[in-house]
């Protein structure tokens, strides 16, 4: 069977190799060969690190558990050995604040995804396989040729970035390989790049599949991958990325839950970056959180004080930002405020950075705590 590498799926040539009955793309994403037609969109109204045009469907509000088994290809002892940095991976992935799958592992039956491995005359050192009709992708293979030197928590990386193609997850600089954005020809190889993430990014665990020496040692997921994470696979819809946009005529700042509102940069605005998440709805122990802006310099403030104008005439409430906590505790983490008296107000998870130490700024106390950008 020839691959339709141009004209089905517009996926370049040079970035798939043919390995047994399967195809893999870009180093690592398995594709079995009586897949190559009739896979299906499931796009399901979301908007845009990248994914597919086809994820795991879970309902709004609930939890889906996805299982998983290691097969018996994969030895329990030896160099071939990975089952615990599989289950290290999954518990990775299970710890994860606000998402919505849990993986869990089963030794008999069926399960939604299975590892096995395997020795093959390919470069990469595993494949996973991406999602279709709303299921994950339901394999990783490990190439048992690179087991002698893919090594301790490296093995994890490896399996936490397969995993992430059974997700739906892109590599996140596939852009590079030739393809074009949000390409509608691209079928369930389109991609979406996720709100506030880049194509271009050193830390991510996505980048083009891993291929030895080069692995990294497993840490944890960067913010990036949790943002993407979260993004589109969120338990509660309420928890938002606070993002912060630089105005660059003043160097002023503003603030949004909304991506929508100015995305990568709009309105005199750039993004800036990420303040923690907040909620667009009151929980437990939160308070309002209200973003205003002088009538006449047009200078943008957070503030807990719902009546700011009166004591503070010109600033006018444009919004209810969203709700944080006054107090901090496990999984919080403060907002600190500044001020520049030809900039306007800055708020930073960081007690000082490049920015308030480049002079000028007096403040630093605390104004809010967010919930932490980290897995927890």
């Amino acid at each position: 069977m020839t691959f339709s590498k141009k004209t089905h799926y517009q996926y370049p040539i040079s970035n798939i190799e043919e390995v047994d009955n399967f195809y893999v793309l870009d180093g690592c994403l398995k594709l079995l060969k009586d897949q190559e037609k009739g896979q299906e969109k499931i796009i399901n109204g979301k908007l845009q690190q990248s994914y597919t045009n086809s994820y795991v469907y879970v309902s709004p509000g609930t939890k889906r558990t996805v299982t998983y088994k290691i097969d018996s290809s994969i030895p329990s002892s030896g160099s071939n050995n990975w089952s615990s940095n599989i289950d290290a991976a999954m518990i990775a992935y299970n710890s994860i604040r606000n998402f919505n799958i849990t993986f869990q592992k089963i030794t008999s039956g069926s399960a939604d995804i299975t590892f096995s491995g395997g020795y093959f005359s390919s470069t990469a050192i595993a494949w996973g396989s991406w999602t279709s009709s709303g299921n994950p992708g339901t394999s990783v293979t490990i190439n048992f040729n690179y087991s002698g030197n893919i090594l301790g928590s490296q093995r994890t990386f490896v399996m936490a970035h397969e995993v992430g193609h059974n997700l739906g997850f892109r590599h996140t600089n596939w852009i590079a390989a030739g393809e074009s954005l949000n390409n509608p020809s691209a079928g369930l190889y389109g991609g979406n790049l996720v709100p506030a993430t880049f194509g271009s990014d050193p830390y991510t665990i996505m980048n083009t599949g891993p291929s030895y020496p080069s692995v990294p040692n497993w840490t944890d997921f960067p913010y990036t991958d949790l943002l993407a994470i979260r993004y589109l696979y969120s338990y509660d819809a309420s928890e938002k990325p606070f993002y912060s946009y630089l105005k660059t005529s003043t160097g002023g700042y503003n603030w949004t839950t909304n991506w929508n509102t100015y995305q990568y940069g709009a309105s005199g605005f750039s993004y800036w970056g990420v303040n923690g998440y907040i909620y667009s709805s009151q929980k437990s122990g939160t308070v309002p959180l209200y973003r205003y802006r002088h009538n006449v310099t047009h200078v943008d403030y957070l503030s807990r004080d719902s009546n700011l104008g009166a004591t503070y005439p010109g600033y006018v409430l444009q919004a209810t930002a969203g709700y944080v906590y006054t107090a901090n505790s496990s999984g919080r983490m403060p907002v600190y405020e500044w001020y520049h008296p030809d900039k306007g107000f800055y708020f930073t998870t960081l007690t000082s950075d490049s920015v308030t130490s480049s002079g000028g700024w007096s403040g630093g106390s605390i104004a809010f705590y967010t919930l932490t950008l980290d897995a927890n």
